[in-house]
């Protein structure tokens, strides 16, 4: 089974960035989401293309986190229930 490889929601969405948060509103649904900087960066660096080692990978990078894979897996939850992400959790 090859890597589970997210990719985050474009469509209909305004993003704004408030230092290392994003606010991103939902045109369809009207709801806005106040996204942390872990959050964030998973959302932003979501093309499809990463895998979750490479999205952990940016996470540390990017906060410092400890236990990245989790914080991960935590931050795609989180995007998953707020209708942010285009690929659905395996």
């Amino acid at each position: 089974m090859p890597p589970f490889r997210p990719r985050k929601r474009e469509q209909a969405l305004r993003v704004e960035a408030f230092g290392d948060e994003l606010l991103i509103y939902d045109l369809d649904r009207h709801h806005a989401h106040s996204l942390n900087q872990v959050t964030a960066c998973v959302w932003q660096h979501a093309d499809g293309r990463s895998s979750i080692a490479d999205l952990a990978e940016r996470v540390a990078e990017a906060s410092g986190a400890d236990h990245v894979e989790t914080v991960v897996w935590q931050a795609l939850r989180e995007l998953d229930a707020a209708a942010l992400r285009a690929t659905p959790l395996p």
